[in-house]
């Protein structure tokens, strides 16, 4: 049986962000044809705290090595750096140097050199090397290991890092890069010009609970009106001042009794408001009985290459409302008609007033989003793409 590791960020049960979610759920399907070791830190949120005891354990049939991190992430110092290098997002006052890149690589973190120096000393005992994603040190510093035997998932999108020199080598050296979606894949052919590496666009697979409980959600936790839903961490890149801003000014002028109900771990202040509540991380039970219940999903971060909960909510026959300049959830909405996209206050009342005020739109437009991910992110589909990048790697490494 073939050896292959996934190397990611951050890993466990109890993790629950996009790119680590869909590592873990690929990496445990693949236990069913491969060996699968998961090289990863101890850390659980993005601050790189070593919340976890390094070493060797079993995670559903996987093996998981965790490294400890050598420092916590270092806000202070990415935007000394940032302010040194960048203008904007396309636009810098110098060409980055090396020496700057891999300072602003290391203060974002995870900055965990003794996972690197073991996919260095340990390359050679696995038939395949799988890397998530393009942003962090371990992927950076880790894929020039073995480019050769190295599949790429890169989770790209549009912002003002992937325009940093140091990522260049990552989507033009690897024997093998798979995007999330067409819009990915546009996105980075059109930034790197690299078409002539190979490539397939996989996706992920969409796992609903076998058995979700038929609990009333709104009475367990006191949300004693209709509620539409944010699920993820909650940060100004995820979504924004101005998102806040938009939804209780929209209450305030409909009259509307209805609350933003956000889950997901806090990195910043919160609107105090009685319309806005915060429940803080929820167990997947919790989550899907909250997407039940609620009007819709509100999804409204611009940096995205794929949205998992995007395509959780359309499985559970629930509309969405997402931010028009993520060309990615831009598309879901496009291709499904399951949901509306805004880019001004205007467009927000809009999209609002027909989700919360038309039932049978609502209704319409869940069981659209549901058939959309039922015809694109089937797992079978998905893991038969992985295995035929997984072979082919191999067999060249």
């Amino acid at each position: 049986m073939k050896k292959i590791a996934f190397i990611v960020q951050r890993y466990g049960n109890n993790i629950n962000g996009g790119a680590e979610l869909h590592c873990r759920q690929l990496a445990e399907k693949l236990t069913a044809f491969y060996e699968v070791e998961v090289l990863t830190t101890c850390a659980v949120d993005t601050n790189w705290a070593n919340d976890l005891e390094p070493g060797t354990s079993t995670l559903n049939k996987v093996t998981v090595r965790r490294f400890k991190t050598t420092q916590e992430r270092n806000e202070s110092e990415m935007k000394k750096i940032r302010l040194k290098i960048n203008t904007s997002r396309r636009l810098f006052k110098k060409e980055a140097s090396t020496e700057d890149c891999k300072k602003w690589v290391a203060a974002q973190g995870p900055y965990v050199p003794e996972l690197v120096e073991f996919v260095q000393r340990h390359e050679q005992e696995y038939d395949c090397l799988l890397f998530y994603t393009y942003l962090y040190y371990p992927t950076v510093s880790g894929i020039a290991a073995n480019p050769a035997k190295t599949i790429f998932i890169p989770t790209a999108h549009d912002e003002w890092a992937i325009y940093l020199p140091i990522y260049r080598p990552l989507f033009l050296e690897p024997a093998f890069i798979m995007y999330n979606t067409p819009a990915e894949k546009r996105f980075v052919h059109g930034l790197f010009n690299n078409a002539q590496v190979k490539f397939a666009i996989a996706g992920a697979g969409v796992d609903l609970p076998a058995h979700i409980p038929g609990r009333d959600v709104k009475k367990d936790m006191n949300i004693d009106s209709d509620y539409i839903l944010y699920v993820g961490r909650i940060n100004p890149k995820k979504i924004s001042r101005e998102d806040f801003k938009f939804f209780e000014k929209y209450v305030k002028a409909s009259g509307k009794d209805i609350k933003l109900v956000l889950i997901g771990n806090a990195q910043m202040k919160i609107p105090v408001s009685k319309h806005i509540l915060h429940f803080g991380y929820v167990d997947d039970e919790t989550k899907f009985c909250l997407l039940r219940q609620c009007l819709f999903l509100y999804q409204p971060s611009k940096l995205e290459s794929l949205s998992m909960v995007v395509l959780e909510a359309f499985m559970m026959q629930k509309p969405v409302l997402v931010h028009k300049a993520c060309e990615v959830m831009k598309d879901h909405v496009d291709q499904s008609s399951g949901g509306f996209y805004y880019d001004d206050y205007n467009s927000f009342v809009l999209a609002m007033d027909k989700l919360v005020n038309d039932t049978s739109l609502n209704s319409l437009m869940g069981k659209q989003g549901k058939k959309y991910v039922q015809q694109n992110y089937i797992w079978d589909q998905i893991i038969d793409r992985f295995r035929n990048a997984i072979e082919t790697v191999a067999k060249h490494k």
